[in-house]
This record gives structure tokens, sequence and C-alpha cells, in this order.
């Protein structure tokens, strides 16, 4: 068996801190970087590109996306004038089996308070039972405390364990083991960007230091994650994580539903489903009768989307899912433990009508779940959006256990504009919980029509490039004359493409939602 090592570097407690978190998705690889500075946490960078050697949350291909990974890298050191040295890092989310296991030590001095080395030492010591018992191909992603006794007390948590006296002490563990290969890629690849990996990350600890409050997890909740490659639900209960499932199906399989039951393009389906895509389709009340004609393009016939059609698609899809889920919380006996509901984040729960969905074939209370506002991200708001959730509780993780990712290479101060640390205002980690409202909105009011290239093909946005320092102004040249252009398959297509669908978009605007 191999256990992650952590290559924390060694530093004292310092007053000015950079923490780099990567977090490597399915459809995305992103890396926020953010700066620490006593109690004030202010997010400097937050970027996503479009993943490459990644499939279900695990790195498949590190030579791929370690070129992904490697231009997030570069553009965050130049634009931040800073050396990257090593990162915090998120675990794969699928593939992930159970295991109970205990450890016992024996006490030499009974009357002394227990200490967290001794808590520690007994998560060892379950870990070592578990040699023989694991194979070579297996690692521990995370073996976590559910409770402690000593010779007269049992059950309690660590918190409370720790101060108490006893001649025997006794941790009760819930170890989460997955595959060894993945971590080996992802090692890899940071090797050869000469970055250091400071701490792997379960992926559920971290989503829920982030978006979950102390009374949620105290109480009893689930977290489902849906993200692009895969889904998976994080089971809290007395402030500990007592259950972790993971399937490697996602947002991303929906796509490949359209993509193969309508004859279209990824591309094209992809932006559909995130276009007029929806769950329930009795809810669509607006465009359920709707039918959207795409000129392909090879010039053949129109293909016919009707709305209802596509709703119907995404919602079997979705069920399956979400099955999976709910039958986790079955088998793990906290069906009726779950007293704040459930919890739905990822990318994938943007989807419209999901929490409804979730809360149909549930029975719970259900509420989208983003990163709480616990530091400032002034130009870097997307960091509190929802595909965001693990990457942010990273740099809350590392932040809390003081480490450090990196040095800067310049630091330019001027009188005139010094560097803005806004502090984080009291309360911060308790208060601004996420917005409980379940209400979807159709991501047509934000986008309008598909986005169509001169293929016919839609283009998804792309991001923008940072902007550089200005060079001298140059001679300008003469414009040259524009000849004028031949209407092409665009220009046909748009025509044909807007007359069927604006009646909808029409529909949609006036609603504001479905």
């Amino acid at each position: 068996m191999q256990k992650i090592k952590n290559s924390n570097m060694e530093t004292d407690r310092i007053t000015e801190r950079i923490i780099a978190a990567v977090d490597m998705g399915s459809s995305k690889i992103s890396l926020g970087v953010a700066l620490v500075e006593g109690n004030n946490t202010k997010i400097l960078f937050h970027r996503s590109l479009p993943s490459d050697g990644v499939v279900g949350s695990e790195v498949i291909n590190p030579t791929k996306a370690k070129t992904v990974l490697g231009k997030l890298i570069r553009q965050a050191e130049e634009e931040l004038s800073i050396k990257i040295k090593q990162a915090v890092v998120a675990l794969p989310k699928c593939n992930i089996r159970k295991m109970d296991a205990t450890g016992t030590m024996s006490r030499s001095n009974p009357e002394d308070c227990i200490c967290e080395e001794e808590v520690n030492a007994t998560k060892d010591l379950a870990e070592v039972k578990l040699e023989e018992q694991i194979s070579n191909k297996e690692r521990i992603y995370g073996a976590i405390a559910q409770s402690f006794s000593t010779d007269d007390y049992i059950q309690q948590i660590e918190n409370d364990i720790i101060g108490m006296t006893g001649e025997e002490l006794t941790g009760n563990f819930k170890v989460f083991i997955g595959r060894n290969t993945p971590v080996t890629n992802l090692t890899r690849m940071f090797n050869e960007l000469g970055i250091g990996i400071a701490r792997f990350y379960f992926a559920p600890l971290a989503s829920a230091r982030a978006v979950l409050t102390e009374d949620e997890t105290n109480n009893g909740i689930g977290l489902i994650d849906f993200g692009a490659g895969s889904t998976s639900i994080s089971i809290f209960k007395k402030k500990v994580l007592i259950d972790y499932y993971g399937i490697p199906f996602g947002a991303g399989n929906i796509t490949g539903d359209i993509n193969l039951e309508c004859g279209l393009t990824e591309t094209l389906a992809e932006n559909l489903k995130k276009g007029y895509g929806g769950c329930l389709t009795e809810n669509l009340t607006s465009i359920n009768d709707k039918t959207l004609q795409i000129e392909t393009e090879d010039q053949s016939p129109y293909i016919q989307v009707p709305v209802n059609y596509l709703s119907e698609i995404i919602t079997a899809r979705e069920r399956e899912i979400i099955d999976a889920m709910l039958y986790e919380i079955q088998r793990s006996g906290t069906t009726r433990d779950l007293r704040r509901g459930l919890v739905i984040t990822g990318g994938g729960s943007e989807m419209l009508n999901l929490t409804a969905l979730v809360k149909e074939m549930s029975g719970y209370m259900v509420k989208k779940g983003a990163p709480r506002h616990k530091f400032v991200a002034t130009g870097n708001e997307s960091i509190f959006k929802s595909d965001s959730c693990v990457l942010a509780g990273m740099i809350l993780l590392a932040r809390d256990e003081n480490i450090n990712c990196g040095l800067y290479e310049t630091i330019e101060e001027t009188p005139d504009e010094p560097a803005e640390v806004i502090p984080v205002m009291p309360g911060d980690d308790t208060e601004n919980s996420i917005d409980t409202d379940s209400t979807d909105t159709p991501d047509t009011e934000k986008t309008g029509e598909i986005p169509v290239a001169e293929t016919g093909t839609p283009e998804p946005k792309r991001e923008e490039k940072p902007k550089r320092e200005e060079k001298p102004e140059r001679e300008e040249k003469p414009e040259k004359e524009e000849k004028p252009k031949k209407e092409g398959m665009f220009e046909r297509w748009k025509k044909s493409f807007t007359l069927k669908i604006s009646n909808i978009n029409n529909e949609i605007n006036k609603e504001n939602k479905i």
C-alpha cells in the first residue's frame, strides 16, 4: 500500500503567504491563487482552461493535462510577479471504496490530558492495520475520525476527547481508498512542471469547508456535487463526514446523450443544453411545445429538436444520477438524519429545474450551494460560483494549516498606489450563508440566442486574455478597402434559425424564468 505523502515546506508563521490551489476537472482545469496577510485573505487569480487528459476527475494523460496546467501557472506568475513553488491539489472524486478501521494506544501517563498528537497517533495505527488489506494499486485518500473513546467514555468527537484523561485511547475511522495511478499521474505532472505538492485534499472536505455551515454539518446534511465528468454525495452528521460516494457520470454525459439522440455535434449539443435544456418537461410552460430547426454543415435537411424532447433526454439522465445518490443515502442509514436536507453544487447544478427535480425525487429540502464569502475576490468573483467549491475550500483549508505555496519575485510598491488588501469582516466564517432561493434561471436570459460560428456550430464564449502593458503607438496604416462578402452558410443558417426560434427567445425574456 502507498499512502499519500505531503511535501509541505517547513516554514515559520509569517505575515504574508501565497496559496495556490489546483482542481483537475473533466471539463476544465482551474487554478486559484490567494494572498493571506494576517487574518485577511484575498483572491489574486482565478482562471480555468478547457480540460485535456482528464476523465471522470482522474488524470489519465499527464502530458496533455500538464500542458493546460502549465499555461495557467505561467499566466498567474506573470500577472502577479510571483513564483509558485508548490500547490494544494484535489484528489480524484470517483472509484473510491470505504473501510472501517480502529487504532488503540496505551497511554504512559493516564492522568495527563489527551493531546492532539495522541489523537493523530491512533489514526496512524488504524492506517497501519489496513496495509495488508490494500493492494499496491491503491492509496488512502482520507481517514476521517468518527469517534474516540477512553476507559470510561465512548463516542466522543475529536474536539471533545482532547483534554480528557485515561489509560487507553481508541479512535474509530472511516477510511476512503482510491486508485493509485491517477495520483501518480498528478505527482508526475507537477514534478515535470517543477512544482511541489504541498497537500492533497479529499474533495468532499474541501467542498464542505467552502459551502456548508457548522449548523448544517452538525444536524445532518447531504452535499451533492454535480460535475461534468462525475457526481458525488457527501453525508455529514455531528460535524463529521460519515459517508461519501462518487460515480463517473455527470453533466458531460447529458451532452453525450443529446449528441447521440439528436444527431448533433458535441459543441452544438452542449450549447443547446445550456441555452434551452431543463429538467421536468411539464415545468417548461413557455417553450415545451416549441421545436428548434437546425441546419447541418453538410447542407442536409434541417434537424428538428423539440424542446420537450430535449428536456426528456436531460431529465432521464438526471433521474439516473439522482437515484444513485439517494440509494447511497439509504445505504448509509442516514435517511432520517438529514435534518437540513440536501445542498446541490458544482457546475452541473445550474441545470434549469434541477433543484425542483431533486426535491421531488428525495422529499428533502433542497437548495443550491456556492462558496460563502470568506475572503475578498475583487476582479475574481468567479471563485464564488457553484463550480468553484472545491477550489475555494482548498484555499480555506490551506489557510487554516498555514501553508505557503509561493514567493514574490518582485514587489513593486509606490506611495501613490499601495497594495490593496481589504480586511475580511469578523463573522464571515459563519455569516453570509448561501442564497436559499432555489429558483432556477435559464441561461437564455444571459446569452440570448445560441452563438453560431460560420460553419453553423455554436461557439462557447472564450475567456478574455489578461491585458498586457500597452506598447508605444505605431503609425496607422491606411485601411484596406473591404471587398463585398458573399452570403455564406452562416448568413443563410442565421436567417433560418433566427426566424425559427425568435418566438422562443421572446417568450423566455417575457417571463424571465421558466
